[in-house]
């Protein structure tokens, strides 16, 4: 992860960065996208996704292949393999 990935995550974990996205896919399955400044397009590799998946009372969040890089493209995030990751330290 570059340090600039770093920054932003830590962002976006101390609520300084929103969401670009949000696709409500179905009831049970919610996609966030977060962007780069330089993102141009969906199409871009330049997002970090992550997927809200709701059984029952219980709701576990994942990203594509465990992965907290912004390198994946917006348009894709259904055709990712989700997988849960460890949580970042402070």
């Amino acid at each position: 992860m570059t340090p600039t990935d770093q920054l932003i995550l830590q962002e976006i974990h101390s609520e300084g960065i929103q969401p670009c996205i949000i696709d409500e896919a179905d009831e049970n399955t919610t996609y966030i996208g977060y962007c780069l400044p330089d993102c141009k397009s969906f199409s871009d590799l330049k997002w970090l996704i992550k997927r809200i998946k709701t059984e029952g009372s219980i709701q576990t969040i994942a990203f594509p292949n465990a992965s907290r890089k912004f390198d994946k493209a917006w348009e894709k995030r259904t055709t990712y393999t989700y997988k849960l990751t460890p949580n970042l330290k402070a």
